[in-house]
């Protein structure tokens, strides 16, 4: 597996380079965006593929993560 975590106060993107993983589909689980301060967070996932060139963009949530698994 593949994970990320955002430490900060600001959401944070950034595209992510797994060569290993190109042309793949995998599943990712990540934090939604809260609607406000007082929400807890709420974890969605989603089927993703790895491009050809093995980079794929992730937003990470403030204070949030995300998990990349088969």
């Amino acid at each position: 597996y593949v994970a990320g975590i955002n430490g900060t106060q600001q959401p944070i993107t950034t595209t992510l380079e797994l060569k290993e993983l190109s042309g793949k589909n995998l599943l990712l689980s990540y934090d939604k965006e809260k609607k406000d301060s007082l929400t807890s967070p709420v974890a969605e996932q989603k089927q993703v593929k790895i491009s050809k060139e093995g980079k794929l963009k992730v937003t990470l949530q403030p204070m949030g993560g995300f998990v990349i698994f088969p």
